[in-house]
């Protein structure tokens, strides 16, 4: 019989930066106090994904772009 990984709880935030205006929304994601990309969004465009310090990725809106972080999290980090 194979051994069971203990399971770790994973506290995961999504908190309003100071670079948020009326014109844009700007959200870090952070898991267990650590942040791990933003999320930002001019209005009326599309959304900004950036995980760690790569690249943007282009997501339809903020929801998409904290779902984008978590899955490459869970991806690279897991």
């Amino acid at each position: 019989m194979g051994r069971r990984k203990k399971q770790n709880d994973i506290k995961v935030e999504v908190e309003e930066t100071k670079g948020s205006t009326k014109e844009s929304q700007e959200y870090q994601v952070v898991v267990n106090k650590k942040v791990i990309g933003t999320v930002s969004q001019k209005q009326g465009d599309m959304a900004e994904a950036v995980f760690r310090s790569n690249q943007p990725h282009k997501v339809r809106d903020i929801d998409e772009g904290i779902q984008y972080i978590l899955m490459e999290y869970n991806l690279h980090d897991l």
